[in-house]
């Protein structure tokens, strides 16, 4: 992975990339490097499950993609650069950013509602604490709602 990584920086589709041979292109030792990064990072996230919590697989594939593309941007721009680093630091970090990754989407889940829990909500008995729907004269503007706020 680190000498993907370097190839794809220094030069561009050159001989060194072990994709070369197959098509010497820029876009094989991107795909080559892609492939390594995505399976990497969905073998950590599968790790990480099992303490964070389970992730339908679709999910996690695609949770997966999208940080193994990041990277691969990364990679390109310098902002993520592989020299002087063993394999064993790499691993390292990819696994973290495999167990953040997760940890961001269970966040972002325990944000959302769901239109199920809304409706139950505006359902509500104003008498029980919980949400309550806003009467239904101050959702319409009628004049008595609006003499009311004038007032």
């Amino acid at each position: 992975m680190a000498a993907l990584c370097r190839e794809l920086v220094a030069r561009p589709g050159g001989p060194d990339c072990p994709a070369h041979a197959e098509s010497g292109s820029r876009d094989a030792c991107k795909s080559a490097l892609w492939l390594l990064l995505h399976e990497a990072l969905t073998r950590y996230m599968d790790r990480q499950m099992a303490r964070l919590g389970r992730v339908d697989r679709t999910d996690l594939e695609d949770l997966a993609a999208g940080k193994a593309l990041e990277l691969l941007l990364n990679v390109e721009s310098g902002k993520w650069d592989v020299q002087g680093r063993n394999g064993a630091e790499i691993a390292a970090f990819l696994s973290t950013v495999a167990r953040n990754a997760l940890i961001d989407r269970q966040r972002r889940r325990r944000m959302e509602v769901s239109v199920g829990d809304v409706e139950a909500g505006l359902r509500h008995d104003p008498g029980e604490p919980g949400l309550t729907a806003f009467p239904r004269e101050a959702a319409t503007g009628s004049s008595h709602a609006m003499a009311s706020r004038a007032a």
